[in-house]
This record gives C-alpha cells, sequence and structure tokens, in this order.
C-alpha cells in the first residue's frame, strides 16, 4: 500500500483491527493516515494500547527468558554459551535458561569480551597503574579454563582470526598513526597462540608504522602482510610467523590497500573535489610485481574492502567487485541513495539494509535504514533505529527503533516488507542474534567500582 506521500507504509493486523503504520517516522508516535484514523485510535485505546507504541501481530515478542546483571558492556554470544562479566568473573550461561555454565576469575578491569573462536574466548583488559598496557585473556569455552594471558605496553590488541589450529592475536601502538614514528619498541605485534593448549606458537614484531593488511578465506587467515606508507611491504606467513618476502611498491594511502586472494591491492585517489581518477593496483606477494591496472572513476567517499578472493570498490553511488587475479568487473551495482555506502546486513534474497549515521550529533547513536532491492533500488527507508546484529547472513533482520518511551523490535523480510515483533527496555543500547535467540545488553545507572553497570536480557525471537 502507498501512503499519501508515495512512501511504503506496513500493514500490522490485530486481531480484527488493521492499519497502516509509516515506516519513515521519525518520532515514536506513529504516523496515521486515511479517514478512519480517529475510528481507530479509538479502537486502539479500546483494547488498551498505549498511544506512540505499534500494535502487533502475533507472534510477538514475549517475555524474557532470562536477565542477568553484568558489570562491563561486553558480551559473548556463541550457540552453546553467552558470556558476561560480574564483578571479577566472567561468568558463562545456559543460553535458553540462564543457568550458571562456570564461572571464571578474570584481570581487573577488563574491558570487553571478543566473540568466541572454535571454542575460545577471548577477553581485552587494561592497566594504568604502571603506564598504559593492555592485555588479552584466551579462555575456554566449555570449562573456563584459562589458557593464556599475554600483556604489552603501550599497545592495544585485538583477536584477528584462525590459522588452522592457532589464533591469531594483533597489539598496535596506542602512540603513532600511519604517518607517526612508534613509541617503545615496536608498532605492532602478532602473536599465534595454539587454541588447544594456549601454548604460544610464533611471534612477529614489527618496527614500522603501517597498516595490517588480512585475507581470510573460509575463515582462515591465509597471508597477512604489513603496509607502511612509503610502499614497503613485509609479507609474513601466518602457518609459523615467518617473513615470506619483503618489497616495495611505492607510497601507499592510509586504508587503502588489501589483500585478495595472492595480490596486494592499493587504491590511489586523485585530489580534488567530486568525481576523480581512482587508479587500482594489483601486486603479486609471491612475484613481487605488478600483474595488473585499473583506472575507476569515484567520488571523494571511495573505500576498498577483501571480499573473499575478490576486491570491493565502491562510492556514494555505487559498488563494484573486481576479479583479484585480472581487474576484470564481476559486478557493478548502483547506489539510488546518495549519503553513503556506510555498512549494512545482506539478506539470502539480495535485499540489503545500509545505515547512514546522521549528519549532526546523534544522543542515542540511531542512524536512518534505507532499505534496497538486488538492483540497488531504495524500497524504504526507516529513521532512528539501530541495527541488530547477527553473525551469519539470513532470510531476515531485525531492527531496534528507538521513541520516546520504549524500544520497538522490528523486522525486515527477504523482499524488505517491515514488521513490528514487540517491544525490548527503553535502556537497551544494542542486540544480536544467535539461532532463534535474541540477546541484548542495557545501560543501568552509572556505579562506582565494579558493581553492576547493565544487564543481559534473552527472549526467544518470534519466527
Amino acid at each position: 500500500m502507498r501512503g499519501q506521500d508515495g512512501v511504503d507504509e506496513v500493514a500490522i493486523d490485530l486481531g480484527e483491527v488493521s492499519w497502516d503504520y509509516e515506516t519513515a517516522v521519525v518520532s515514536a508516535r506513529p504516523a496515521w493516515y486515511g479517514p478512519a484514523a480517529k475510528a481507530l485510535a479509538v479502537a486502539a485505546v479500546a483494547v488498551g494500547l498505549v498511544w506512540g507504541s505499534v500494535p502487533a501481530s502475533p507472534p510477538a515478542l514475549g517475555e524474557p527468558l532470562w536477565s542477568s546483571p553484568t558489570s562491563m558492556p561486553g558480551l559473548g554470544v556463541t550457540p552453546n554459551a553467552i558470556f558476561a562479566v560480574e564483578a571479577d568473573s566472567i561468568i558463562a550461561h545456559e543460553p535458553r535458561t540462564g543457568r550458571e555454565l562456570w564461572r571464571a576469575q578474570v584481570p581487573e578491569r577488563i574491558s570487553y569480551l571478543d566473540w568466541s573462536y572454535s571454542g575460545v574466548l577471548v577477553a581485552m583488559s587494561y592497566s594504568v597503574d604502571d603506564g598504559y598496557q593492555s592485555g588479552l585473556t584466551l579462555i575456554e569455552e566449555g570449562t573456563g579454563k584459562i589458557l593464556a594471558d599475554f600483556w604489552e605496553t603501550d599497545m592495544d590488541g585485538s583477536a584477528i582470526g584462525r590459522s588452522g589450529e592457532l589464533l591469531l592475536l594483533y597489539y598496535r601502538s596506542v602512540g603513532p598513526d600511519f604517518d607517526e614514528s612508534c613509541r617503545g619498541d615496536g608498532c605492532a605485534v602478532l602473536t599465534a597462540v595454539d587454541i588447544r593448549d594456549g601454548r604460544t606458537a610464533w611471534s612477529y614484531r614489527s618496527r614500522q608504522p603501517g597498516d595490517l593488511l588480512t585475507s581470510i578465506v573460509d575463515g582462515q587467515v591465509i597471508s597477512l602482510a604489513f603496509v607502511g606508507r612509503e610502499g614497503r611491504v613485509n609479507v609474513v606467513d601466518p602457518a609459523d610467523g615467518s617473513v615470506r618476502s619483503v618489497f616495495e611498491i611505492g607510497a601507499v594511502q592510509h586504508r587503502m590497500s588489501i589483500l585478495a586472494g595472492d595480490n596486494l591491492i592499493t587504491l590511489e585517489l586523485a585530489s580534488g573535489q567530486g568525481l576523480r581518477q581512482g587508479v587500482v593496483k594489483a601486486y603479486g606477494i609471491r612475484s613481487q610485481a605488478l600483474e595488473w591496472e585499473a583506472t575507476i572513476e569515484l567520488d571523494e567517499s571511495a573505500y576498498l574492502e577483501s571480499c573473499d578472493k575478490t576486491v570491493c570498490i565502491g562510492d556514494s553511488t555505487r559498488s563494484i567487485v573486481l576479479d583479484d587475479k585480472t581487474g576484470r568487473v564481476v559486478e557493478e551495482r548502483p547506489h539510488e541513495f546518495q549519503e553513503g555506502t556506510g555498512f549494512g546486513l545482506e539478506l539470502t534474497s539480495g535485499v540489503r539494509i545500509g545505515f547512514v549515521e546522521p549528519s549532526g550529533f546523534s544522543t542515542d547513536r540511531s542512524m536512518e535504514a534505507v532499505v534496497t532491492d538486488p538492483a540497488g533500488r531504495v524500497i524504504r527507508r526507516i529513521e532512528r533505529v539501530v541495527p541488530v546484529w547477527s553473525e551469519e547472513r539470513t532470510e531476515s533482520a531485525h531492527l531496534l527503533r528507538r521513541g520516546k518511551e520504549a524500544v520497538d523490535l522490528l523486522s525486515v523480510d527477504g523482499s524488505g516488507k517491515v514488521g513490528w515483533l514487540g517491544q525490548v527496555p527503553s535502556t537497551v543500547e544494542w542486540c544480536g542474534v544467535q539461532g532463534e535467540l535474541l540477546t541484548c545488553w542495557s545501560y543501568n545507572e552509572p556505579t562506582t567500582g565494579r558493581g553492576p553497570m547493565g544487564r543481559v536480557w534473552v527472549w526467544h525471537l518470534p519466527q
């Protein structure tokens, strides 16, 4: 159905009552259309609905399966457990019941829990007692056993992926950026840990500022390379930490180089405003020679990404997929919306939900969702939403839409249609989907010390 302004609407039913809800509304109060608006509002009041909420059509989100306090805004969610931090411990909860599976003591000032990597949970910590230090603690997901604990000074750490039975950890100096020198003993450290016993397999330290590039295929890191601003490339073997090769490619721009298959790809964008020439070059990491070169017209929002074994390039108007071996254009898709590609979710049907950050300051971190069909045509826009993240590409996606009194849970199906599933507490900051479960984290009032600062909520997700 089309509204008076030509924007698609969503039909939502409640028993015998049916009306249209405009999805592009900014405020918490729906926009109602048609001559029957007054009668429908009276009917809504008659069935006990609160103005400002969207009526649901069954099945709707029910009561939480369980809830538990947590002392930090980081969660680990896997099919087998939901991990939260309480005081100085990580607690593993059974996903459907919340039953405690195990409790493990962790370092002080734990700042975040990373997602589990093949049965290993990564906890990130920091200390400022004797200068800035950060730590990565590896914990066995099934038992809570601490496998390893790594600390570095003046560096921040994270896990970047797996190579066989090795988990690769990356520390980067907190001092420099791409164009500055590093503090202390090196700019970055790569460490490979055997996830079976926590043993350090190898460690590599880089002493030049630059970007770390990774090539990940089928969930495995197959190549690593450090690229400095002057174009010096150090290719590192993820299996043993050895340097495969060192070669020069000339000056590169920050975050304008990637690994794709066996090639290192760079994008050089000419200076200026508006459309300009972008030069894409591919260097073989084995041959150390220029393999191919392509010229593409791009605007100032140009980006370069690795897409498995292909190369993804785009700007605010289109996305282009290149063959990594030849540079041939495999696919080109326009964007009808001009605000920028940002980031998004893609459904199995090819429908894409792109998220555009507001130009001004947003107190609730909400964005505009732009739903497009597989050809890139805009189906609809939804304002004031936050994405609900999923690790898998699914048939439908979910969004949180913030109102003044509550947060609505919306679904977007494979055709781009939007439905209302229910409401979550107004304090909820973010949510994620794992299978049939919706896990959310909500913020409490500020507390002193390491008392509960938030809460974990788990619901069964309506199908």
